[in-house]
């Protein structure tokens, strides 16, 4: 597993050789290089992302079956075109088997979905055409998602309304209620009773109808009445039917239902109780006959308040949805976000006395109306909205909640991040942290930092308290002490001030032994962490706990400025990436033209002391700026960026790699010939020397390679790692983990035609030579990593003939004895810093680890 990287520190600042296990016999299966790796975090959706639904979800029916028919103003779901209609599984994923709605679906928004019997769908709202065919307001569909064209609804309803409410009857005909004021040429003014056919019902008389909007209709079977509510304020010229109206089943008003005054304001929803007669109106009142009742109230079959139904102060603005729950309590759900005094956000669960149920938590509730309810067998409850957050956990427009209010994550889950990742890094346990814009992943509250196990999942042992309160741009792990540094745009981390610095503890805790007093003034690219524990810092900053500091310094490992770092006037532009030699020195990139006075194009090298290292001859260097740095083991240098030119000479187009002198590495230069079409951001290394490159290009020395990249040791492209259509936008952090496969991160929401969300996993390279394998002789390695000696010990003892070889990243072999016995020390203080793979071989076979000298 991984400690730190070679001798460069970046964003990110290490990568790691693609390994894996081999026996003597087999080697591990792979998909292909370039395949994403389907073990690693979100569920791979070649026909959808995270962003759910693209507008409001108005309705939600659950079928018999417990699928989920969902209507609104949408037109995509997933990133897939649905308009205004689809059918859900029942674990929230896109129905494209019974429910193939290809075409174009309605052309405006659905505000009413009722299923018959014999699995026929009835569609209301404001459109005119279904699938290009005209229908208007009102179309029945076969199960299939087909227009039923035995449903034949003529010119259907006049321009500019909407159908609100359909009911249908226990006889099979259909009540529609909405802002219509005719039906197929016939007057019908807001209500109207349709045949099982679709020809309108001529025994429904509804004479001059409402002259306000239908929003509710409720159908009595027993007693075959109809409760209608809206916002009228008569019906048939009978100004009685006060929002509120109950007709029998002529369409005749029953003036027997006594309201009174009525209601003062609009009702948005009914709900009818059979069992009792009773009837729960909710909406825009505050009064209903001279009564306060703010929003909701329960009215007797007589007309009367039904005081036994005790609201308290109600609903403190408007309730748009109410359902029963099987158990007799009523979910209410709206804009609300207090009922009685008690602060609730628009959803909650009272009991059938009218009192808020306080086994039902919601904690944070939605950010945003709620529209519609609908509730499966198990009590499970889905609803739909304009929101984008329930319970503190991104959820687009739609949710399913358990009885008690909790959050069915296994509903809808929100998969990846919601904004852009620029660091990875792998810890040596296989551990990922990852900074970035982001503030959830998974749907989980995630600010800006998040620590993943080796499966994508939060790892629930990282408590970074409420984060940090802006980006995190870089990340470099301690560990020999077993500290983060990390560094960006934030100024504080958990409620602490940490100006675009902080130091975090083991479990993601700030340690407040690491004091940076007013911190940065400008925002941190880079962090290096030397040898002696002393920390590099690179960005825009120009100042650091008020002394002036000029895009770099040096902090003693408490915080302190090392004021023996003696960079004079500095930097005069950003620091982008910083990069440690085994000697010591640091070369630095980024957008500068002079260090401390002296010209210094985009790259520089400076002395351990901070003193510009004249040695490292790089001439007019870079035509613009350099975005990352790695140090070979041979020492040469790679560079990424958008430059074109070094040194006054033609360069491959974002990515050079120079000699330990400065000078151009003329046969890298010409083997990757015209190099990226626009810009490369970060370098990874591979064991055997490949290099893969992220950033902003289409093409590759010509050859089509979309934001990724992988390079032979020479420069040349290889094009046996197949990236398929590649990624939809920038690459930013690429790390190569211990399993052989590639983390990459950007503000991509697409890989290859696959929907993933700022980060994916890729199978990496099967060419590259693999480090451990036939593990058959089993030992320890330790410490690890070291300066300066290391212990490996057996578990029974090896014969004489047996012997350690060392070889270094790029497989060169630097060290070799015979040993014996079970614990052997070895004194490797010699070797340059970076990554070495520990072989030993003996009569039972070889095993080989890898360690890394600091």
């Amino acid at each position: 597993m991984k400690t730190t990287i070679y001798s460069r520190i970046s964003l990110p600042c290490f990568f790691l050789i693609l390994i894996g296990l081999i026996t003597s016999t087999s080697y591990q299966s792979y998909a292909g290089p370039g395949d994403i790796n389907t073990n690693f975090g979100q569920p791979i959706l070649t026909i959808g992302d995270s962003t759910r639904f693209n507008s409001d979800v108005n309705v939600i029916h659950v079928q018999p079956d417990q699928k989920i028919l969902v209507g609104g103003n949408f037109t995509t779901y997933n990133g897939v075109t649905r308009n205004r209609i689809l059918r859900l599984n029942a674990d929230g994923t896109l129905d494209t088997l019974s429910f193939n709605m290809l075409a174009t679906g309605f052309q405006s928004s659905v505000h009413s979905i009722t299923m018959q019997s014999d699995g026929k769908i009835l569609v209301g709202g404001a459109f005119t055409t279904y699938n290009s065919q005209p229908k208007s307001r009102i179309v029945r569909l076969e199960y299939n998602g087909a227009i039923d064209t035995s449903f034949i609804v003529g010119t259907g309803f006049n321009n500019a309304s909407s159908i609100n409410s359909i009911v249908i009857q226990p006889d099979g005909k259909i009540l529609a209620g909405g802002t219509f004021t005719s039906y197929n040429g016939t007057t019908a003014n807001r209500i109207v009773r349709l045949n099982p056919n679709g020809s309108i019902d001529s025994t429904f008389i509804s004479g001059t109808g409402f002259p306000g909007e239908v929003k509710s209709i409720c159908y009595d079977s027993l007693n075959n009445q109809i409760y209608v509510a809206g916002l009228f304020t008569s019906y048939n010229g009978n100004t009685v039917a006060k929002r509120i109206v109950r007709l029998d089943a002529t369409g005749t008003i029953d003036v027997s239902f006594n309201i009174g005054t009525g209601f003062n304001g609009g009702i948005n929803k009914l709900l009818f109780d059979q069992a009792s007669g009773t009837l729960v109106a909710a909406g825009d009142f505050t009064s209903y006959n001279g009564t306060t009742v703010n929003r909701i109230t329960r009215i007797q079959n007589t007309g009367a308040l039904d005081f036994g139904f005790i609201i308290g102060s109600g609903f403190n603005t408007s309730v748009w949805e109410l359902k029963f729950d099987g158990a007799g309590n009523i979910i209410c759900a709206g804009n609300f976000t207090s009922y009685n005094g008690v602060s609730i956000n628009r959803l909650c669960r009272l009991t059938n006395t009218g009192i808020l149920d306080n086994s039902f938590v919601i904690l944070g509730g939605a950010d945003n109306d709620i529209f519609t309810a609908a509730v499966q067998n198990n009590g499970h409850i889905i609803f739909g909205g304009q929101f984008t957050n329930y319970n503190n956990t991104y959820r687009t427009r739609i949710a399913r909640i358990n009885p008690y209010g909790g959050l069915d994550k296994s509903f809808n889950i929100q998969w990846g991040f919601n904004s852009n990742t620029h660091v990875i890094k792998e810890q040596t346990d296989g551990k990922i942290i990852i900074g970035g814009d982001f503030t959830r992943y998974d749907g989980s509250l995630s600010n800006y930092i998040v620590r993943l196990d080796n499966t994508g999942n939060i790892d629930t042992t990282f408590h970074p308290g409420t984060g940090a309160n802006w980006t995190v741009r870089t990340v470099t792990l301690d560990t020999i002490n077993n500290k983060y540094y990390i560094g960006g745009d934030f100024t504080t981390f958990d409620g602490v001030s940490r100006n675009r610095l902080a130091r975090l503890n083991s479990d993601g805790s700030l340690d407040l032994s690491f004091s940076i007093g007013t911190g940065f003034n400008g925002s941190i690219y880079s962090i290096a962490l030397q040898s002696n524990g002393k920390v590099l810092v690179g960005g825009s900053f120009t100042s650091y706990d008020g002394v002036t500091r000029n895009r770099i310094l040096r902090l003693e490992n408490n915080g302190t400025l090392d004021n023996s770092y003696n960079i004079g006037t500095g930097f005069n532009g950003q620091v982008y990436a910083l990069a440690l030699q085994s000697d010591g020195k640091i070369v630095a990139g980024g957008q500068f033209t002079n260090f401390n006075n002296t010209a210094s194009n985009y790259i520089s090298r400076l002395d351990t002391n901070g003193i510009f290292d004249n040695s490292f001859i790089t001439g007019n260097g870079f035509n613009t700026s350099v975005n990352d740095l790695l140090i070979q083991p041979d020492n040469k240098i790679l560079v990424c960026g958008a430059f074109t030119n070094y040194n006054s000479s033609t360069v491959s187009r974002g990515i050079a790699r120079l000699e330990s002198n400065g000078s151009i590495d003329g046969l890298f230069n010409t083997n990757a010939g015209s190099g990226a079409d626009y810009y490369v951001n970060r370098i990874a290394l591979a064991r055997n020397g490949r290099i893969i490159l992220g950033g902003n290009f289409s093409t590759f020395n010509g050859y089509g390679s979309k934001n990724l990249a992988l390079l032979d040791n020479n420069g040349t492209i290889n094009n046996q790692f197949s990236i398929g259509t590649g990624f939809n936008s920038t690459v930013i952090p690429v790390e190569i983990l211990d399993d052989e496969s590639i983390l990459v991160g950007g503000n991509f929401t697409k890989y290859n035609l696959h929907f993933i969300n700022y980060l994916v996993k890729i199978d990496g390279d099967p060419l590259t030579e693999i480090a451990e394998r036939n593990q058959l002789v089993d030992f320890s390695l330790y410490p690890n990593p070291t300066s300066s000696s290391i212990t490996f010990e057996m578990k029974e003892n090896i014969n004489v003939d047996s012997k350690i070889i060392i070889s270094n990243i790029l497989g060169t072999k630097v060290f070799e004895l015979s040993v014996s016995g079970t614990t052997k020390t070895l004194d490797i203080s010699t070797l340059s810093n970076g990554i070495y793979f520990f072989e030993l071989k003996s009569a039972k076979g070889s095993s080989t680890k890898k360690f890394i000298k600091q």
